[in-house]
């Protein structure tokens, strides 16, 4: 996926996720492998949980579908909570 691209659908997820939790703290990260971003911000945070939704449309669902979900919630050493479209955690 090119760069600009992925930019736009972060910018998606992070949006949504701000509408439905406007008091949580949130943090934005490019890295070449998701999972490895995600649990180096959650420890540089020390945040409590990592919530984990496939908000944004079809392109982030494919995102953090398979694989990278369950390398994300086999490998954090917090809790994963899992949410699909339209739920809040």
């Amino acid at each position: 996926m090119p760069v600009e691209q992925s930019e736009r659908v972060a910018a998606e997820a992070c949006y949504a996720f701000r509408e439905a939790f406007p008091d949580a703290k949130t943090e934005t990260t490019y890295r070449r492998d998701a999972v490895e971003g995600i649990l180096e911000v959650a420890n540089e945070i020390d945040a409590n949980a990592i919530v984990l939704g496939p908000r944004g449309g079809a392109r982030t669902l494919q995102w953090l579908a398979g694989d990278r979900s369950l390398r994300l919630l086999t490998e954090a050493n917090r809790p994963v909570i899992p949410v699909r479209e339209g739920e809040s955690a």
